[in-house]
């Protein structure tokens, strides 16, 4: 399989190599028994991403098409490091839907890295989409009582 072509899920990928410091893992930290990322050899990341289903990576590229690489990571950075997401990229982050979104954060959970994270990320991910949703409807309805 053929690496993702959307920019989200290549935003993602990068996410979780940068947010390590593109680093391997460390003595006493999560093993492989697959080789360093080099030259002719994949990384972590790549081969959990070669790992996923076809009709994953195909519903994800769709759901996500919307989505630019700057909001992407704003949201991943939301969730890993409690960060604030713009107006804007909560408007994306609306119009993909929780359904792709919860998928999104299977995904990231479930990657090499992030396993130990998985709490954080979870809860993170749930607060960050009802923040934007709440973002969102008081952008497109600001007369709305109650916002």
């Amino acid at each position: 399989m053929a690496w993702p072509s959307n920019v989200v899920l290549a935003a993602l990928v990068t996410s979780l190599a940068l947010h390590h410091g593109g680093a391997q893992p460390q003595p006493g930290g999560p093993t492989t028994d697959r080789p360093a990322a080099g030259p002719g050899h994949k990384s972590q990341q790549q081969w959990y991403m070669d790992s996923l289903p076809k009709n994953v990576t195909e519903f994800l590229d769709n759901c996500t098409d919307h989505m630019s690489v700057d909001c992407a990571t704003e949201v991943i950075s939301a969730m890993l490091l409690r960060r604030d997401v713009s107006d804007v990229c909560c408007g994306d982050l609306v119009l993909m839907g929780i359904e792709c979104h919860s998928s999104l954060v299977k995904l990231f959970i479930h990657s090499p890295d992030q396993k130990a994270n998985a709490p954080l990320i979870i809860a993170n991910s749930q607060r960050v989409f009802d923040y934007c949703t709440v973002v969102d409807r008081k952008r497109r309805y600001p007369t709305e009582v109650g916002f």
